[in-house]
């Protein structure tokens, strides 16, 4: 009769537990990378009357780390408005992250009428465009890809 014995069985889950972990921290790292690709490129196309919807950017990812909040101007008369809606949008994504497992991020812009600006395709804009979000995304899903990938493949 034969016997075999496996030892460092301790050993070999503790390594693939460390590059699960390394592999998820990439990924998030990757994904932020992505987001940002996004966010400068729709920045660039986000019409601009005041200045506050471009600036209402934000970025939240797993654990809940969000990027810094805005400065909004008060030349639209509305920046209370802006900072209270913009801060249910923050709060509520937050803890959406802190909910997730896997590596996540969340950026969007958090001004109460960026969907409106955002969908309306009959608007002339003297600066931007309708579907600033959707074209940035569209216009740089290779990029992105290729960031999330490459940061992945890192040791």
């Amino acid at each position: 009769m034969y016997r075999i014995q496996i030892r460092g069985l301790k050993n070999l889950n503790k390594a693939f537990e460390g590059t699960e972990k390394q592999l998820r921290r990439r990924l998030l790292r990757g994904l932020v990378k992505g987001a940002n690709v996004i966010k400068r490129a729709s920045m660039l196309k986000t019409p601009v009357e005041f200045g506050n919807l471009v600036g209402s950017t934000y970025m939240v990812w797993t654990g809940g780390k969000a990027s810094q909040p805005p400065q909004f101007n008060d030349e639209s008369g509305v920046k209370d408005k802006l900072e209270e809606y913009f801060n249910n949008v923050l709060s509520a994504a937050k803890s959406d992250m802190l909910k997730k497992k896997n590596p996540s991020v969340e950026f969007g812009f958090g001004a109460f009428y960026g969907i409106y600006v955002h969908e309306d395709l009959l608007a002339n804009h003297k600066v931007g465009e309708a579907k600033f979000l959707e074209k940035a995304i569209n216009e740089n899903m290779a990029r992105i890809k290729s960031e999330v990938t490459d940061e992945a493949k890192k040791s």
